[in-house]
């Protein structure tokens, strides 16, 4: 399995052969996700957002679901993160209707999310079967 994912904003790159090798495209709502679908046959998603943190996500299978981000409009590197997690979401095999809750309830602004060990615990290890994240 791969893990080289084609991500491809259409505000700034505009030449075909980039948007070609998308994945997933990703821009401003003044494009139409179903035509640049039907244009890009290897793009999984096209997700627009909108103003007041909207964004509209439109599947290669016609699913269509709205994405509420908070009360501003995503900045272009924040929505090719929301880009990212959808494709993510998508290849997993996840239903795209509880796709905007998801976003919602995680990561939406002013809700927070925290992570602790227990004092004086060693840091999680990246590698697996290792506890203390060392090798020996």
């Amino acid at each position: 399995m791969s893990a080289d994912v084609v991500y491809v904003d259409l505000d700034a790159f505009r030449g075909e052969r980039v948007r070609q090798c998308a994945d997933v495209l990703y821009g401003t709502g003044r494009h139409d996700a179903v035509a640049l679908l039907r244009r890009y046959p290897g793009c999984l998603c096209v997700t627009l957002r909108g103003p007041g943190g909207v964004c509209t996500a439109v599947t290669r299978g016609g699913e269509r679901a709205r994405v509420a981000t908070g009360a501003r409009e995503l900045s272009a590197g924040e929505h090719a993160l929301l880009a990212a997690l959808l494709h993510a979401w998508l290849v997993r095999g996840l239903p795209l209707d509880t796709f905007g809750d998801f976003v919602d309830r995680r990561l939406t602004p002013g809700r927070t999310a925290r992570a602790s060990a227990a004092p004086g615990a060693a840091p999680p290890s990246p590698c697996p079967g290792d506890s203390a994240g060392r090798r020996g």
